[in-house]
């Protein structure tokens, strides 16, 4: 059976989705749809499902399957493209009873309904903080130890903290910490939990300890810091900013 590991995009886990009711897929032009619904007698009646501009063996073919997750169980539809002769291979082997093994060496998946979940980020954060909380938010949408979540989101934290702090470099994480409260940087609720998590962090690294609850807990709470540490300061400035302000809007 011809597999492909893709994020679900209803439990968004990472799992194999086994290609099932294969079909050549391509969008048609409305002439080409009305020939289809309303076949002539010169024609002949067409097959919605054999209409294609595919000659050749080598040329290149898009497909569709409608498989299943197997962790929740609900339909992903998947478009992707192959050669059309891996795409009649596909199409044969979905329609045996004995299902037997396929490599396809050209393969590329284009499109999923419903498409993966998209982790939280915001293009005023920091580059390093995105790219690294969205790493931390996979891993958690993909059932990965929590450990491994509450690490990575102490690493996060640790990289917003020297943004938001520069000259600290050699300081410690939990200095940093009281340093931005003593600052008024950041209040005395974001204070205590930023060292929940330095502490549970710890753990994850030293003990491989923690549990789902917490890193689901941490994950919005870094999406809530984030977005009052960079995202809000950067809109309410640009409010204030006369350059901003359109002429023709009314107060």
């Amino acid at each position: 059976m011809f597999s492909r590991t893709l994020n679900c995009g209803n439990c968004g886990q990472l799992v194999d989705f086994n290609f099932s009711n294969v079909h050549d897929f391509r969008l048609l032009t409305p002439e080409e749809l009305n020939e289809i619904r309303m076949p002539t007698p010169q024609r002949g009646a067409h097959n919605p499902g054999s209409v294609s501009r595919i000659v050749h063996g080598t040329d290149k073919a898009n497909g569709a399957s409608l498989s299943q997750c197997p962790r929740c169980n609900y339909p992903t539809l998947i478009i992707f493209e192959t050669t059309v002769n891996a795409l009649n291979s596909l199409v044969i082997l979905d329609r045996r009873s004995d299902k037997f093994g396929l490599t396809i060496p050209i393969f590329k998946v284009l499109k999923q309904f419903p498409p993966e979940i998209e982790p939280d980020s915001d293009p005023l954060w920091p580059e390093n903080v995105r790219r690294n909380f969205s790493d931390a938010q996979k891993m958690l949408a993909q059932g990965i130890s929590p450990s491994i979540v509450l690490t990575t989101c102490g690493t996060v934290l640790e990289l917003a903290l020297k943004e938001l702090d520069p000259d600290e470099r050699g300081s410690t994480l939990s200095k940093r910490i009281d340093k931005l409260h003593d600052k008024n940087i950041i209040t005395s609720p974001v204070k205590d939990w930023a060292h929940d998590i330095r502490l549970d962090r710890n753990s994850a690294v030293h003990e491989g300890e923690g549990s789902g609850k917490d890193a689901a807990e941490y994950i919005e709470f870094l999406k809530l810091f984030f977005n009052m540490a960079f995202s809000l300061p950067n809109r309410i400035s640009e409010k204030r900013n006369p350059s901003n302000l359109n002429p023709d809007q009314p107060c």
